[in-house]
């Protein structure tokens, strides 16, 4: 009997424990001290000047550290970074909260879902390189069309023997 109850609990330990190997995690914390921010070694791993985030980095399997609004115009959020991880974010946040001098303000990052799916955005062009860099399916989120627009192509004008 014990040895059955024990072999429940280790398969039910282990299918936890793969599950949170699964996991996908991504937290904010804003850095004023940007030296302590780890970066790859040349063997490809992440190191950190400061000891209490070297620990974070090798307990929570941190894979990314990335600034989380480069293009903002604000220099407080210019300082917001997003810590990728193979791990839960709750449980990454947690581990943020008070122990590392120089990172303020950890939070989970919020997780993106598309609200609509295009109904032209087919699989034959689902890999273009320039509907993708524009994000046209984000754009359905913002809106469907309208039958109100009016699009004019003029193609008078144009010089055909032009070089450019």
């Amino acid at each position: 009997m014990k040895i059955k109850t024990f072999l429940i609990f280790a398969f039910f330990f282990n299918t936890l424990l793969l599950k949170a190997q699964e996991e996908k995690g991504k937290v904010w914390v804003t850095v004023d001290d940007l030296a302590i921010l780890p970066t790859l070694n040349p063997k490809g791993e992440l190191t950190s000047s400061s000891a209490a985030f070297q620990k974070i980095v090798n307990q929570f399997d941190i894979t990314n550290v990335v600034l989380a609004f480069p293009a903002s115009k604000s220099k407080e959020l210019r300082k917001v970074y997003e810590i990728q991880c193979n791990c839960n974010q709750a449980v990454l946040s947690a581990a943020f909260e008070n122990t590392v001098v120089g990172l303020r303000k950890p939070q989970e990052a919020p997780v993106y879902e598309l609200m609509y799916s295009p109904n032209d955005y087919s699989v034959l062009i689902a890999n273009d390189y320039a509907l993708n860099l524009i994000n046209a399916k984000g754009a359905w989120d913002i809106t469907h069309g309208s039958a109100s627009i009016i699009i004019g192509i003029s193609d008078a004008n144009f010089d055909t023997t032009s070089t450019e």
